[in-house]
């Protein structure tokens, strides 16, 4: 049970944490390739048109920078719903319980459900905007047209995708720890069911 015991503390601090690091790829999300390609947009937002170096230069596929931000600000909602989760373990004492209660039943019900759903649809809207920008960076004047918009403001030009790869390695961990989570209550309740064996055997062997 101590092994146990410990493990549930683990994984209760582990569900907030992730919700934290969550909170933090939120605020980098539009960074990389996307930052830089939403750094050609003009400052009322329109996309850049012009000539530059007697070329016309255009870059309307920044439109996706926009296109990202009402997800971007969705994914700091969700965020901290994850974090609320894990709070809720707390609040049950999910974390320290030598025995689960209904409560405890129900705190990792909704935290385990709630983070796998997050996960997967953060997955899925993430993979919409890197193949997006996948298709964009393919085009083979892209970085020299990002280059020549950009090239002399304090921008990075680049086509770099890690912001959207991370995704790929914080939500399925995400969805790890979820499932680690109800395996936890499967070997509490296992442990729980046999004290009660040993509980019962004990009082037999007394009264006989």
């Amino acid at each position: 049970m101590k092994t146990q015991m410990k493990f549930q503390k683990i994984m209760c601090l582990l569900m907030i944490i992730l919700g934290a690091l969550s909170a933090v790829y939120c605020f980098i999300y539009c960074s990389a390739g996307l930052g830089a390609i939403g750094g050609t947009l003009n400052q009322d937002g329109s996309t850049y048109e012009g000539v530059i170096g007697g070329q016309p230069v255009a870059m309307p596929e920044a439109t996706i920078y926009q296109d990202v931000q009402p997800f971007n600000d969705l994914l700091l909602i969700l965020s901290i719903v994850i974090i609320l989760c894990g709070v809720l373990l707390y609040i049950t004492a999910t974390n320290k319980r030598r025995n689960y209660y209904i409560s405890n039943y129900v705190a990792i019900g909704i935290v385990s459900i709630a983070n796998i759903a997050i996960s997967i649809y953060i997955l899925i809207q993430n993979t919409v905007f890197y193949t997006r920008f996948l298709d964009i960076i393919a085009d083979p004047t892209y970085y020299d047209r990002l280059f020549a918009i950009i090239g002399k403001k304090n921008i990075v030009c680049t086509a770099a995708t890690w912001n959207f790869e991370l995704g790929y390695v914080l939500y399925p961990i995400i969805i790890l720890a979820s499932l680690a989570l109800i395996a936890n209550l499967v070997w509490k309740v296992m442990l729980m069911r046999g004290e009660k064996k040993l509980l019962e055997n004990s009082a037999v062997k007394e009264g006989a």
